[in-house]
């Protein structure tokens, strides 16, 4: 089975059993599931290694001895060009670093209303469900019924924010690179 290394452009490598492009995003093959990068983020991306036993829902397959395996859209864009990387002028970086955490204020104060909104979701959900063991048998029912919209507005809420933790958490790699070049 083979591996890739994925070179992004805020200086990251990450490992992958596999991948495929979708649109603009390249979905990686992750050990525990599979994670969405956008194209304009990778820098390149290498085979690495191959493992013995083939692991069952492979994307890629790896290659073979004298067989050239054609690319995928999202390296022929990045051999393109796309995504190589030169470094910037101080000044570029200045402003990039000023984007940056700009947007990460604005993560912050969504992350904010997004914590504020779960917290309010989750009392509503306890104050409903302490009242369940003076109900009957139909009262239960109606007591599920109720509840089941807040904790989809729960999880709802609850996937909104570990989206936007990861991309903070991403934005601040971007950062790091961008102050030790």
């Amino acid at each position: 089975m083979a591996e890739y290394k994925f070179y992004l452009k805020n200086g990251s490598v990450m490992t992958g059993r596999g991948y495929e492009t979708k649109g603009n995003e390249v979905i990686i093959q992750l050990d525990n599931g599979n994670l969405g990068i956008p194209l304009r983020d990778i820098h390149k991306i290498e085979e690495t290694a191959t493992s013995e036993a083939p692991i069952e829902g492979t994307i890629h397959a790896p290659k073979q001895e004298g067989v050239e395996v054609p690319m995928s859209s999202a390296e022929q864009e990045i051999k393109a060009g796309e995504g190589v990387i030169e470094k910037a002028p101080a000044s570029d970086n200045t402003a990039r670093l000023s984007e940056l955490r700009a947007e990460i204020d604005s993560l912050a104060s969504d992350l904010t209303a997004l914590e504020e909104e779960e917290k309010k979701t989750q009392q509503s959900i306890d104050t409903m469900s302490k009242r369940r063991f003076k109900y009957n048998r139909i009262q239960m029912m109606q007591l599920q019924n109720d509840l089941e919209p807040l904790q989809q507005q729960l999880y709802s809420t609850q996937q909104k924010k570990g989206e936007l933790l990861q991309r903070k958490a991403y934005l601040h790699g971007e950062i790091n690179a961008l102050e030790h070049q």
